[in-house]
């Protein structure tokens, strides 16, 4: 009797514990496999802005004599903007011109005294050589000198000429004049807003920012896809350009599946997608740029930027629909969850 109660009471026992793996199993089967690598998605928010942009920065050296357009006026390249006031640019060209003349007659000078002293070097006892010597080095250092100030001062002369020359500035494309700036100051970012900038009319680029600890996963010329955040359109291009001269401080726009984002004050820099034809397109519209792989096919998993699997829950602050997939945002700008 008591062998039968022991055998029953293993079978229970086995019975428990073939239930137990499967429960595990079904868990496994719908979370990320434990030693499966999911990559990360190189998915940036963007705006659509206008393609060709000309920004203008007046010379800071110099009045601007007259403005002759306003913001929103429609121009053409080859149309003036504003005139210069060239009148103390002729005056500091004139300076210039006499400070070169100056020094290169201190020139003259210096190279006579060294023949001289050359001359009397040849003369001199021998105890008297090491002195003649170093008065001597000391005139060819003057020398050189001079002559590295008249190369900056000649740059100088050339830049104002060109002042005077150009003193009426043209637009260089057809477009409208989209701000003008004649008191200065800075943008949101702190940079300093340019004096006049002309958009191209009925072009459209996208731009997107990127952060310090990622920029150099992208490249100009890199392919790229586009993607509405409303619907499942999407739109091809080439990432054209990638301003590193102009970063500003903010959190990561980049999208990640299951990695924290420690960048949130990093340095973020902006870059440019050129579309191949942005039909259906808006100026202002907000859209995501796919830059890279996205989460693996046939991967069904759920989990949250935290790596938390399907058991935690996403309070979706956005999501976009691609290919058919719907990928969510967890609102911390930390990940992409697929759905």
């Amino acid at each position: 009797m008591k062998k039968i109660i022991i055998v029953l009471s293993a079978g229970i026992l086995a019975g428990a514990v073939a239930l137990t793996g499967c429960s595990k199993t079904e868990k496994v089967t719908a979370e990320t496999p434990a030693e499966e690598a999911v990559p990360v998605n190189n998915i940036f928010s963007g705006v659509v802005a206008e393609a060709n942009t000309v920004k203008i920065d007046k010379d800071s050296s110099y009045k601007v004599k007259e403005i002759l357009v306003e913001a929103g006026q429609e121009v053409k390249a080859g149309d003036v903007l504003f005139i210069y006031d060239t009148e103390q640019a002729a005056i500091d060209l004139e300076t210039g011109n006499l400070e070169i003349e100056k020094m290169k007659n201190s020139i003259t000078n210096l190279e006579n005294n060294k023949a001289e002293l050359e001359t009397e070097k040849a003369r001199a006892s021998s105890d008297k050589q090491l002195g003649y010597s170093l008065e001597i080095q000391e005139i060819e250092n003057e020398i050189l000198q001079t002559r590295y100030n008249i190369t900056a001062k000649e740059k100088e002369v050339a830049r104002i000429q060109a002042t005077i020359e150009n003193a009426a500035v043209r637009s260089e494309i057809d477009g409208k004049i989209k701000e003008i700036n004649e008191n200065g100051g800075y943008d949101n970012n702190g940079n300093e807003k340019h004096f006049m900038v002309i958009s191209e009319d009925n072009s459209f680029s996208v731009m997107g920012y990127v952060n310090e600890a990622n920029i150099y996963e992208l490249s100009v010329g890199t392919p790229v896809t586009v993607m509405s955040r409303v619907d499942k359109s999407t739109w091809t291009g080439i990432i054209s350009s990638i301003d590193l001269e102009n970063p500003s401080q903010g959190g990561s726009s980049m999208y990640y599946y299951g990695v924290s984002d420690s960048m949130s004050s990093s340095s973020r820099y902006p870059f440019y997608v050129t579309l191949d034809d942005p039909e259906g397109l808006m100026l202002g519209q907000h859209v995501y740029i796919d830059a890279g792989l996205m989460v693996q096919a046939g991967y069904t998993g759920a989990g949250d930027a935290d790596g938390g699997g399907a058991d935690t829950p996403v309070a979706a602050q956005d999501q976009v629909s691609y290919e058919g997939e719907i990928y969510h945002e967890d609102g911390t700008g930390r990940g992409i969850l697929h759905d």
